[in-house]
């Protein structure tokens, strides 16, 4: 029999039915998938933290039995991330699962500070952020940056005190604790990193110190902590003799001698230890600010990615704050990225290149 002689409804009777079962099939896991993503309450955490773990062993497991011949070199590195990432998570559940129990908030309680705007960007990055936080602010370092406040009215910029890196935006938090007496928080981020605000607070713990892990990167020989890279005495001498890290002209010196003058200002027996991490970006709750304040002008001038890490090092192990080690965002200090895909499925990430206006409006609309 010919299948055209065949009655329609024949057909499409089987078809339909298919039809519904797949669509049952695709908004049933849907769901699944959005529960995943909004639940917040400390045991659902830890049910998360749970299946990430499971997953990252599973990992672990594959990447192991791949690494063999040429690929094991980039293979080994990616083992080494997993590795850091599942004992992170482990110790987080060693505590009770909850990794961030009632210790949420909403992006509209916190300040954001935009670093490195460029001028032919300041309109663009007001209307890509501003809606979502209790104030953008936008720091701008260019000599015209009375020029740029006339220009743009509605936005608000911050001028640079004149100083090469960029501690010293930290001189703005007596500041920002008059002006905003109900922010939360201080999110600081580069105008090239990416972020989903919303979902970046239902990821975060917004009473501790955020610290962005290592993404793509090499373990440090003798390096302390996970994500957190710090060094001990005798390991920074090593790192003098061995470098495994860009360290600056002098960067090195120069950070020995500003933990060495925090100790006897603060009267801390311990060494402190030089830290560095990427720091494209950081949360630093309303809690830590008085302490941070107090701290930062000892590092005015020394390298971002020492100076920072090092700061919440001592905020941490010295002076009793807590940090989270960030594990969400993509990239690396280094890593580009044009690929809507990738800036649309992850929180946040670094750096996505604007230069494009085809980029520039897929960022915005996503």
């Amino acid at each position: 029999i010919s299948p055209w002689d065949t009655d329609p409804m024949q057909i499409k009777l089987p078809v339909l039915l298919l039809l519904i079962i797949i669509a049952s099939i695709f908004f049933k896991e849907t769901a699944l998938a959005m529960n995943k993503i909004i639940r917040v309450s400390p045991m659902g955490d830890k049910g998360l933290l749970e299946d990430r773990l499971e997953n990252l062993e599973a990992e672990i497991r594959a990447l192991r039995a791949e690494a063999t011949g040429s690929n094991s070199t980039l293979l080994s590195k990616n083992i080494n991330q997993n590795l850091w990432l599942s004992e992170n998570i482990s110790n987080e559940l060693s505590l009770g699962g909850a990794r961030f129990p009632t210790g949420q908030t909403d992006s509209s309680k916190v300040i954001c500070l935009l670093l490195r705007v460029r001028k032919d960007r300041i309109e663009y990055m007001n209307q890509l952020y501003a809606g979502f936080y209790m104030k953008l602010l936008i720091y701008y370092v260019h000599p015209d940056c009375g020029l740029m406040k006339s220009r743009h009215p509605n936005v608000t910029i911050l001028c640079s005190m004149g100083h090469k890196y960029e501690t010293n935006i930290l001189e703005h938090l007596s500041l920002f604790e008059a002006s905003y007496p109900d922010a939360q928080g201080l999110l600081i981020h580069h105008m090239d990193f990416w972020v989903h605000p919303r979902q970046l607070f239902l990821h975060g713990d917004s009473r501790r110190i955020w610290l962005l892990a290592q993404q793509h990167d090499t373990p440090i020989p003798k390096g302390r902590g996970y994500g957190h890279r710090c060094l001990t005495r005798a390991a920074l001498v090593e790192e003098w003799v061995r470098p495994h890290w860009h360290w600056t002209e002098k960067a090195r010196v120069q950070a020995l001698s500003d933990v060495i003058a925090v100790e006897k200002a603060f009267n801390i027996s311990e060494a402190i230890d030089v830290c560095f991490n990427w720091i494209d970006l950081m949360y630093y709750p309303r809690g830590v600010w008085k302490d941070l304040d107090s701290i930062a002008p000892f590092f005015k001038g020394l390298f971002n990615e020492i100076a920072f890490p090092t700061i919440i090092n001592i905020l941490v192990v010295h002076m009793g704050h807590e940090k989270q080690i960030f594990d969400q965002c993509w990239g690396s200090c280094c890593s580009v990225t044009t690929d809507a895909k990738i800036f649309s499925s992850r929180v946040c990430g670094h750096k996505v290149n604007m230069t494009t206006r085809t980029v520039r409006k897929q960022v915005m609309n996503i």
